[in-house]
């Protein structure tokens, strides 16, 4: 008989849970279509206790409910296209007034909605209007937002600006940029929402940094700035949400350090084992980074006398010599600034080791016996760029790609007389010059001129957190005469 009861009972509760759900969803089906700031007069009853009103944002936007009521107590519910509840709230009228006057703002992403008014307690009137902000957002993202993983992450260059939103329905967003070398990133953002969490990290997950601003309590925004020093890799800037929504704006800018041997990820050069080789009278430009506080060189030294010598923007550098067993036979710490001590030493190989103090940055030294002391040959070979017979700048150094050159394209139109503007949505370049209007986009092989395509060899790409076009495809299609100079590495450009 127990058992018999306690079928019948999971039975009954089974069927009141379908029809609760069948409920929910004929409520939403039933939903009385909305238009954005018309203002809705309506009822609660006993016959008619829920209103739902369906509306649709053509893009992220921060939705603001204003409503008036003379009901004792209501409930509020938004609900997303699948019926998935998003928030809740419930209000009770003023004590004096006998009237409930509420006003919400919630931010929400692209896409459709369903608004529902129901009696908690007590009958009687409403009268409600919901109106829409829009903002602008880069990425359009759809309910529920796009980039919420490493996979899909959006691309960002490196000195371009973008803009962003965290919404009720969407509280974390990822961007992804390269660099090809070790160097200083500045990101600068600003919000209007109360708290972020900010958060930086390589592709094998190993965070360079992470931090928490907070809206200024006078003007209720956030404005924030932070440098940081990191070796070459691809990254991920994580803004997540800590503290309300709403819009955000950010902009991250890359100053490579030209270290003399190029590190990825957390160095190469972190111990004796994967020392960098180095020699006497040279001078070496390194760096002390968030995702590397080591740099390791290996040095051979006949007996006398040497001298090493700093120079850095930081504090309490640990500056350490050991020999091949790794006994340390010399140790000193060096200030911001410059730092120089001789020390006598035997013949033999040792290990030179820069170790963080405070703070990141970078650091040249030279460690001499007394002979001449020179600029040590750069790691890799150097392509200079000619434009009527003057060198060109970069901020990126050009690179080989399947024999064609590529260049940072800011500073190529500029140099050909070009005007350049960026398009972050389809991640597309255009220039002109006289009658010439040319574009192309990031990672397509077509660039569009006056019209015509032209197939390119290497296509345009970001690297170095800079964007990348081919020089020779560039300046032929402004009419320039384009010319390889093997001895010298150096590409020569001449107007016709």
């Amino acid at each position: 008989m127990k058992k018999i009861l306690s079928m019948a009972l999971s039975l009954v509760m089974a069927l009141g849970l379908c029809v609760s759900v069948n409920a929910a969803d004929d409520k939403l089906a039933d939903a009385q279509a909305y238009t954005m700031g018309t203002a809705i007069n309506s009822s609660i009853s006993d016959a008619d206790s829920a209103d739902v009103y369906k509306f649709e944002l053509n893009g992220p936007s921060t939705v603001t409910i204003d409503l008036t009521a003379q009901i004792f107590r209501l409930n509020f519910k938004l609900y997303d296209r699948n019926g998935k509840e998003l928030w809740s709230d419930k209000q009770t009228s003023n004590d004096t007034t006998k009237e409930i006057s509420y006003k919400k703002d919630i931010t929400l992403c692209k896409g459709a909605y369903y608004f529902e008014v129901s009696k908690s307690s007590g009958v009687g009137d409403y009268s409600m209007n919901i109106t829409e902000k829009g903002i602008y957002e880069t990425v359009s993202e759809e309910q529920g937002g796009s980039n919420n993983t490493t996979k899909t992450a959006n691309p960002v260059g490196v000195g371009l600006k973008y803009s962003g939103c965290i919404a009720v329905n969407d509280d974390m967003d990822i961007y992804y940029f390269d660099v090809d070398s070790s160097g200083k990133i500045s990101v600068n953002l600003t919000s209007n929402i109360s708290k972020l969490k900010l958060r930086l990290c390589d592709d094998k997950n190993k965070e360079a940094w992470n931090d928490v601003p907070n809206a200024d309590a006078d003007t209720k925004e956030i404005s924030y700035s932070k440098e940081m020093y990191i070796n070459k890799a691809r990254y991920y800037f994580y803004v997540n949400k800590s503290e309300g929504e709403g819009s955000y704006s950010f902009q991250i800018d890359f100053t490579p350090s030209e270290e003399s041997f190029i590190e990825a990820y957390s160095g190469i050069n972190n111990d004796m084992d994967s020392a960098s080789i180095i020699d006497v009278n040279k001078k070496y430009k390194g760096l002390i980074a968030a995702n590397d506080d080591t740099d390791v060189y290996e040095i051979a030294l006949d007996e006398g006398e040497i001298t090493v010598d700093m120079t850095s923007d930081m504090d309490r550098l640990q500056l350490r010599i050991t020999n091949q067993q790794g006994k340390e036979v010399w140790r000193e710490k060096a200030e911001k600034g410059h730092f120089s001590k001789s020390l006598k030493i035997a013949h033999g190989k040792y290990y030179f080791h820069v170790v963080k103090g405070e703070g990141q940055g970078s650091y040249n030294f030279f460690i001499t016996d007394g002979g001449i002391v020179s600029d040590a040959a750069p790691s890799g070979d150097v392509i200079t760029v000619k434009v009527n017979n003057k060198n060109v700048s970069f901020d990126q150094p050009p690179v080989l790609e399947n024999g064609r050159t590529l260049v940072p394209l800011r500073a190529i139109f500029e140099a050909l007389g070009a005007k350049v503007s960026w398009d972050p949505n389809t991640q597309t370049v255009t220039a002109t010059k006289g009658d010439i209007n040319i574009s192309l986009q990031i990672g397509s092989a077509n660039m569009n001129v006056n019209g015509a395509n032209k197939v390119l060899d290497v296509p345009a790409k970001i690297m170095g957190g800079r964007t990348l076009v081919p020089v020779r495809a560039i300046s032929e299609a402004f009419g320039c005469d384009v010319n390889w100079e093997g001895a010298t590495k150096t590409v020569i450009v001449n107007s016709r």
